[in-house]
């Protein structure tokens, strides 16, 4: 793998995480109609961590005084922040876990994932319905939900950001926790991913170039970097209903070619 491949996939890998249209969905139909083959799990643990990077980054400032809230409750809503962070990473802890195997055999099946990306669009369009406003305050409750939401889209097809995004504003959270929220909440699942693949990855890197993995890795770091800020102004503006439009149209593509 040339080092510009490495930063195309880096690009790739930062629009689809972060962006409400799945990166596991487009990875299967990419598959599936191009013929194309992924690398390898060393680069894609790579990947994960440049977009992890770009979190850890953006919300460097907010993370910083979320732990400090933690451990001297200077700051009570700090502190209950991140219990909620907690409660909604339980329900994809235990369903990746538990269901690995199971959920591994979605993977091959173009159709569901077409099905899929096409529910995450229903799922995107009802948020054009919410009223603008909402509380900054995450119940345990609500907390709760929105990690099952996150579970849900272990599913590929099933946008992790849209799903955990959209019910956070169904709830009545405001645009901008919700986002937050959803972006902090994607850190243990980035990190417990790539700690569950490092040594499996470790023993192939062998077959990638180091430019490969230093323009993966830093393409994907500023790029997702970008894609936050940009997702963050759609939301605020309540513009984040538009990606439906995008989910139907691939998921109606994907089963056109399946199904006849």
């Amino acid at each position: 793998m040339s080092p510009g491949e490495g930063i195309l996939l880096g690009i790739v890998q930062a629009l689809t995480e972060f962006l409400p249209v799945s990166s596991s969905g487009h990875l299967v139909l990419a598959e599936y109609f191009l013929k194309i083959h992924t690398p390898g799990i060393a680069m894609e643990v790579v990947l994960h961590l440049g977009t992890l990077i770009s979190i850890l980054v953006f919300y460097f400032s907010e993370l910083k005084k979320l732990v400090i809230d933690f451990f001297t409750n200077r700051d009570p809503a700090g502190r209950q922040m991140v219990w909620a962070l907690v409660i909604a990473t339980i329900p994809a802890v235990i369903v990746g876990l538990g269901f690995e195997s199971k959920i591994d055999a979605f993977f091959s099946n173009a159709v569901l994932v077409s099905a899929a990306l096409i529910f995450t669009g229903f799922v995107l369009f009802s948020t054009r319905f919410i009223k603008p406003g909402g509380t900054d305050n995450i119940l345990m409750v609500s907390a709760l939900a929105i990690g099952v939401a996150q579970a849900v889209a272990i599913i590929p097809g099933i946008s992790r950001s849209g799903m955990t995004i959209s019910v956070a504003l169904i709830l009545g959270i405001s645009n901008i926790t919700a986002a937050r929220f959803s972006f902090i909440l994607a850190i243990p699942a980035l990190l417990g991913a790539g700690i569950l693949k490092l040594n499996e990855a470790l023993q192939l890197t062998s077959n990638i170039s180091a430019g490969a993995i230093i323009g993966g890795f830093f393409s994907s770091a500023v790029v997702g970097y970008l894609v936050i800020g940009l997702l963050i102004k759609l939301i605020s503006r309540d513009k984040f209903w538009l990606f439906s439009i995008y989910c139907w149209m691939i998921g109606l593509i994907g089963l056109s070619l399946t199904v006849t």
